[in-house]
């Protein structure tokens, strides 16, 4: 259950727990003023006319902070309120600029009494709450300098491998040409077969 109140420029609903038998329904200002306070109106001062409360499904925005698309910014709403009160904001009135995922200027938000600032005109700077942001990390597109760098380092990969892969061919040429020539010096051996032993009692030049 919640309870849902606007004055036309705002919107609030906070949830709260409905006891036995309370129903949904419309309430008007005068008459929670009464239920607040119930010296302040008398029941025959109630305004009966409800006219039509906003249908929330049509007010409320569909999207939730940090949802994709979207710009999201924790504020300290006291911090706000004495800038705004400081520059002389009419009304309360403020306007916010910032940049979005921006930590150039440590995400500093300007904070004006109008669209304009203009040189001698009041303003403010107010930095945002650090969030936590409930979204899985998602992997950050790198930069052309980065870019720059993986591509040199494959490159480099690609040629130690290219040369890794010449010893190989390398070491396998000269494996096949020791065995071929252990090969042919059996088959010199077999051609020429044992040297014939000496005869007795002569010395043999060896």
């Amino acid at each position: 259950k919640t309870i849902s109140a606007t004055n036309g420029h705002l919107l609030v609903v906070v949830p709260v727990e409905a006891e036995e038998g309370e129903k949904s329904r419309h309430v008007v200002q005068p008459e929670l003023d009464r239920a607040r306070f119930p010296v302040s109106l008398a029941a025959e001062d109630i305004v009966r006319d409800r006219g039509v409360f906003p249908d929330l499904t049509k007010v409320v925005p569909s999207f939730k902070p940090f949802s994709s698309g979207t710009a999201t910014v924790g504020l300290n709403a006291e911090s706000l309120l004495k800038i705004s009160q400081a520059i002389g904001a009419e009304q309360s009135r403020v306007v916010l600029t910032f940049v979005p995922g921006c930590e150039r200027d440590g995400g500093a938000i300007l904070v004006t009494a109008g669209e304009w600032l203009k040189p001698g005109v009041a303003f403010g700077v107010l930095m945002p709450l650090r969030l936590s942001d409930p979204r899985p990390k998602l992997p950050r597109e790198p930069s052309p300098a980065e870019l720059a760098q993986l591509a040199e380092e494959e490159s480099q990969a690609v040629a130690e491998a290219e040369r890794a892969a010449q010893l190989l061919v390398l070491e396998a040429r000269k494996k096949a040409l020791l065995e071929r020539a252990a090969m042919l010096e059996e088959e010199i051996g077999d051609l020429v077969g044992p040297a014939a032993p000496a005869p007795a009692g002569e010395v043999s030049d060896g």
